[in-house]
């Protein structure tokens, strides 16, 4: 998958891999509740994420050790 990104692919992806997601996407976007609450390059969301829950999700998956 990171080769075909690397080549220019475009690709839509569902995952749970927040490390992959962070190295890999040109955009990003969270979902809660099969609603986008945010989205945005992966600078900005992983970096400074405007919304509280995504603030909260990405504190549990530091704190997992998972990115």
């Amino acid at each position: 998958m990171r080769d075909l990104a690397e080549d220019g692919s475009t690709m839509l992806l569902a995952t749970r891999e927040t490390g992959f997601a962070k190295a890999a996407a040109h955009r990003v976007c969270v979902l809660h509740q099969g609603t986008v609450l945010e989205q945005g390059p992966p600078e900005g969301i992983f970096g400074d994420p405007r919304e509280e829950r995504t603030k909260a999700f990405l504190r549990r998956i530091v704190e997992a050790g998972r990115l």
